[in-house]
């Protein structure tokens, strides 16, 4: 017996019977061979199959869903078919079944087989295989290939499948691979039918009930909690304003998301003590198999193998203008409120104007005093070789509350000129990332002396180096994560390693000044800010460093590195201009949260018991889902009533 499942509204209806609901959006979908609308819609996930012999398919991830138009389904093959296909032309439709093809089974009460082949082929055929009495242009569906992976995505009409609201019905998706047996094959599969037998292929699909079609919601936008960067929100998990709690002198941010459907959208901002900036946020889906993303970014596949839909960088709107989509559209707004801004509660309007049609959503800001200067290293290692780039660099660098940064130059002129634009913008440019041709001058000075050395030979380099930057006049330092550095570490006036490196290593002989090290390249900002904010706040430790602000010519850095992804094609900004990403604004977020407990001492710690293991080294015990809204709020507060005359 088929498991069955009812329809449900995008909200997400309680089970029906113990049944599960198939999502439902209310809004249609385009099928342009991209299927983060299945993400971005929130379809369900389902279990592909390899259509000859039936077993699960682990190479494709597939989803579905109800929409007003027809049923909505995507396939996403991490298994590309190979370059020749594009070129074949099959003699009949179901002679397709003998390459690579996609396809959507749909049975009860028509048995259909709708088929994609690579390169923009398409049939349908019925229960024997043969091509069925469907009109090709009553149905939808096509194929594109992004990086490494082959996508597909169909619209079938509800009457097409012959069903109507309250009507059940069977779907699956399939994924057939090509084979090459000559005509035996053909033979041994089409021994009962004059065709490749369409019902065949694949398992008994799971059965679903058509909903009944659901308005949309008229408003223009909603708010939504800061820094929820899933793709699907529901209705339920979203907030009533944007809320948000920062000291005098930071900033403050708001998460929105513009409806599906609108058309071009301005938004500004009433009541505002400064000029606000908007953003839209990227949602782009990471393509790839798991060996290919695990070679460059094992944190965005932790959680399972094939695409991943990410949330990332932060394009500016001009004049806060936002153009017509289709799709749920996430923005952001973020303020730096002055330094003068009295305690209490700020009150802003944002305003939202489409065509024919506003919409005012209330932005509420708890302001408490401002913070005093961080006595916490809070470090990046900065790449860029061309000075062109240094002052805009390490402006937005200090805007994001670091205060210490490498110095990338090789020679004196360099080490001179990027020590006083580090200065000029407030921060410790003191850390030589390649000392060896330059002299430190008067002051402290640290020179870098290695990257986490492995070999035994490596280490003992590592020691010789440290004594050369000595008799230079730098302090060394490093990186370190493997237990063989541990044996020349005293001869370190200072090293970075990842927590559980620093939490596995004590009782050794270890340098005084101990700082964390933690890639800013992360799916979830969730992680960056638990970081930042927390790991560096561990006993013993002086702060921490993070690999993320790189050049943008080179691989190794945060937006401008090659990646497999759709849209990478997309201009970084104008004239090569930086752009911000979530990640990036979620380090800064976590650096104000540890900033704030600091300030405030042992009572932000009692406050928040969970956050214990971070502050240990254990951040992967930290409860999923930590609200970080929450925390913020009581932090600001609690600082705020300490402050109060």
């Amino acid at each position: 017996m088929a498991l069955q499942f009812a329809a449900g509204t995008k909200s997400g209806n309680a089970s029906i019977n113990g049944v599960a609901p198939l999502p439902y959006s209310s809004w249609q979908v385009t099928i342009d061979g991209d299927p983060r609308e299945a993400l971005l819609f929130g379809a369900m996930r389902m279990q592909a199959y390899e259509a000859t012999t039936g077993n699960p398919d682990g190479s494709v991830r597939c989803f579905m869903m109800a929409t007003p138009d027809g049923l909505y389904a995507a396939l996403l093959s991490t298994l590309q078919p190979p370059e020749t296909l594009k070129r074949a032309n099959w003699s009949a439709p179901q002679d397709s079944l003998l390459g690579d093809w996609m396809g959507l089974k749909v049975a009860s009460p028509r048995h259909l087989l709708f088929v994609l082949t690579p390169g923009g082929g398409a049939a349908t055929l019925d229960e024997i295989g043969l091509p069925a009495k469907v009109a090709a242009s009553s149905w939808a569906g096509m194929d594109k290939k992004f990086g490494h992976t082959w996508a597909g995505e169909w619209l079938i009409p509800w009457n097409v499948l012959g069903v109507k609201p309250g009507d059940s019905f069977s779907a699956a998706l399939l994924r057939g691979k090509k084979v090459d047996a000559g005509w035996s094959l053909l033979e041994s599969l089409s021994t009962t039918a004059p065709g490749i037998s369409a019902c065949r292929f694949g398992s008994e699909p799971p059965s679903f009930t058509v909903p009944p079609a659901k308005e949309p919601t008229s408003a223009l936008a909603r708010p939504l909690i800061p820094f929820d960067v899933r793709p699907f929100v529901p209705e339920g998990d979203g907030a009533s304003v944007c809320e948000d709690a920062v000291p005098a002198g930071e900033i403050a941010t708001a998460w929105m998301e513009a409806t599906p459907g609108h058309g071009p959208l301005r938004i500004s901002a009433s009541g505002a003590p400064a000029h606000p900036e908007f953003f839209h946020v990227d949602f782009w889906w990471q393509a790839g198999t798991r060996d290919e993303q695990d070679a460059l970014f094992p944190a965005r596949v932790a959680a399972g193998a094939g695409d991943v839909l990410v949330a990332e960088r932060l394009f500016p709107l001009r004049d806060g203008k936002l153009g017509a989509s289709e799709e749920p559209t996430r923005i952001y707004v973020r303020m730096r409120v002055p330094k003068s801004t009295a305690p209490g509660v700020l009150k802003v309007t944002i305003k939202l104007e489409g065509e024919g049609s506003s919409q005012e959503i209330p932005w509420r800001i708890l302001v408490a005093p401002p913070l005093p200067a961080s006595r916490k290293i809070a470090g990046i290692y900065y790449l860029e070789r061309d000075e062109a780039r240094w002052r805009n660099d390490l402006m937005d660098i200090a805007s994001h509350g670091f205060n210490a940064v490498t110095c990338p130059a090789e020679d004196q002129k360099g080490w001179k000129t990027f020590k006083k634009m580090a200065a000029e913008s407030g921060l410790d440019g003191n850390y030589a990332l390649r000392p060896w041709k330059i002299t430190p001058g008067p002051g402290e000075a640290w020179g870098y002396t290695a990257d986490e050395p492995a070999s035994a030979e490596a280490v003992v380099m590592m020691a010789k180096r440290a004594g050369q930057l000595r008799k230079m006049g730098f302090k060394p330092w490093a990186a370190l994560c493997w237990p063989s550095s541990l044996a020349e570490a005293g001869t370190l006036d200072a090293a970075a390693g990842t927590s559980a490196f620093w939490h596995c290593a004590e009782g050794g002989t270890l340098p005084k000044t101990r700082w964390i090290y933690f890639q800013g390249l992360r799916e979830n900002p969730s992680y960056n800010r638990l970081l930042a904010g927390q790991a560096s706040r561990g006993p013993g430790i002086s702060g921490f460093w993070i690999f993320c602000y790189a050049p943008e010519k080179q691989e190794g850095g945060d937006w401008s590195q090659k990646i497999l992804r759709y849209d990478a094609c997309k201009a970084p900004g104008e004239n090569g201009a930086r752009l911000d990403t979530v990640e990036w604004e979620a380090q800064r977020e976590g650096i104000l949260d540890g900033r704030l407990a600091d300030a405030i001492g042992a009572e932000a710690d009692a406050n928040f018991p969970a956050l214990d293991a971070a502050r240990n080294g254990r951040y992967w015990e930290v409860p999923a889902g930590f609200h970080f809204q929450s925390y913020r709020q009581k932090l600001v507060a609690v600082w705020a009533k300490k402050q109060a005359p």
